[in-house]
């Protein structure tokens, strides 16, 4: 989030929760909606896993004492590694350069295109620049954490087609005024942006209570933000208020040139945010299960939205996007008949049944398939 404050307001938050359900509370009004989700999201969720959002963290992004994305080294080396997670999933990935007062900044932007509704736009970004009153700027949770999420959505979605087409964007220099998605957003104003899910600060949840988080944006953007607040419930297990109105972020510009954008962020105030202590050597400050949750959500989100197709699982022979008792008969008709099951399933892809992964769909299979099922 940015030194320069951008007219901020904050509404009154009212502390209801129904589980199964998600809250938007904003002022003395209070919506409850049902969150709802599809197997396909819940499967890409799933394979958000923590362990690797902590490799970003801890190993990819310069988030350790010492460390400074603001004016030091780890800032270009930070961009070069994102740029590098990037290019590893297989996504094309540019340098997009823009002038600031203080030089040039690049934005990172790596793209999944789209296979039927391509001019269909949908961007998930977070900035990589970091900001502290008294260098050096570790910026841990603010905000490595979205980006590390970021990377993390990119590297589930990105073997697998989407209908439209998703945009990852790591912005830079944020924290001095927005710059990056500034340019960004002005360049690609006559584009269809659908959507535009910000991630900053998404990792401090000192609490052991059940986990809270924020979505914010101006009024116009209530229709994304209240869906996006379903899919972050649903597929994250989050419970989410809506802040209203709060412009010191990188949805900023997106909604002032009029597309729909949503900031979720974390619900608690970090005093250390903008300091050298804003980094994952400071003893229990980084909630790691917490943060994950914000990907797994909109990993989600963006399968039903944006039209992803994961490939099924393998063992999941009913193609339901689980393995389970009820992929037992499908897998038995597989070996039984191949023909009788392609035509039971004919938008199953039987290699599913290939658990052993020795190319072939048979008898070898029967013993992991049945491990599989009775598996941890």
């Amino acid at each position: 989030m940015p030194q320069s404050r951008y007219g901020r307001t904050r509404s009154g938050l009212g502390d209801w929760w129904r589980r199964g359900a998600v809250l938007i509370a904003v002022g003395a009004g209070v919506t409850v909606g049902r969150a709802n989700g599809t197997p396909a999201g819940r499967y890409a969720a799933s394979l958000a896993l923590q362990s690797t959002y902590e490799h970003f963290m801890q190993d990819v992004l310069y988030t350790r004492t010492g460390h400074d994305r603001m004016w030091g080294p780890e800032h270009d080396l930070a961009r070069a590694n994102i740029v590098a997670t990037f290019e590893s999933y297989g996504l094309v990935t540019i340098l997009d350069p823009f002038p600031w007062p203080y030089g040039t900044g690049h934005n990172v932007v790596a793209e999944l295109p789209g296979t039927t509704r391509a001019d269909e736009i949908y961007i998930v970004g977070a900035h990589y620049d970091s900001y502290a009153f008294n260098p050096p700027a570790p910026g841990a949770d603010d905000n490595a954490s979205g980006v590390a999420a970021v990377l993390t959505i990119a590297g589930v979605l990105a073997p697998w087609p989407s209908e439209a087409t998703i945009r990852f964007v790591a912005f830079d220099r944020e924290e001095w005024g927005l710059y990056g998605s500034r340019a960004y957003a002005e360049a690609h104003v006559h584009e269809n942006l659908r959507a535009m899910i910000n991630l900053d600060a998404i990792s401090y949840h000192p609490s052991t209570g059940w986990p809270w988080a924020g979505v914010y944006g101006r009024p116009a953007s209530k229709p994304l933000k209240d869906s996006v607040a379903q899919g972050v419930s649903y597929y994250g297990n989050l419970m989410i208020l809506d802040g209203g109105r709060r412009d010191n972020s990188d949805h900023y510009w997106f909604e002032q040139l009029g597309f729909q954008a949503a900031w979720l962020r974390e619900h608690h105030n970090n005093t250390l945010m903008h300091t050298p202590q804003d980094t994952i050597d400071t003893p229990n400050y980084v909630n790691y299960g917490y943060a994950v949750r914000f990907a797994r959500g909109v990993t989600g989100w963006l399968v039903d939205h944006a039209g992803v197709t994961p490939d099924n699982p393998v063992g999941d022979l009913n193609c339901d996007y689980a393995v389970d008792h009820y992929d037992v008969d499908p897998f038995v008709l597989a070996l039984a008949n191949p023909a009788a099951y392609a035509a039971r399933y004919p938008d199953c892809d039987p290699r599913t049944g290939d658990v052993n992964a020795d190319g072939f769909v048979d008898f070898g299979d029967i013993n992991p398939f049945i491990e599989l099922l009775s598996g941890p």
